[in-house]
């Protein structure tokens, strides 16, 4: 299982994976994670819309061990 550490500020939930060089932004309200590798976009994950900060990170952390969304 790969860590993953979340930042919640001002509506932006920031998100990074040390190990795996991944990082994750979502905007509160979007319907989209974007998802970057190696400091290149990489995809985006899709977010029911209305989502909670705790449901988004429930998303990454899936992500993060390797779960197809």
């Amino acid at each position: 299982m790969s860590p993953v550490n979340f930042d919640y500020r001002c509506g932006i939930l920031e998100a990074a994976d040390p190990v795996a060089d991944r990082e994750w932004s979502w905007f509160k309200g979007d319907a989209w994670i974007t998802e970057t590798q190696h400091g290149e976009h990489s995809g985006v994950i899709e977010a029911p819309t209305g989502s909670t900060v705790a449901e988004i990170k429930r998303l990454i952390r899936k992500r993060a061990n390797g779960v197809a969304l």
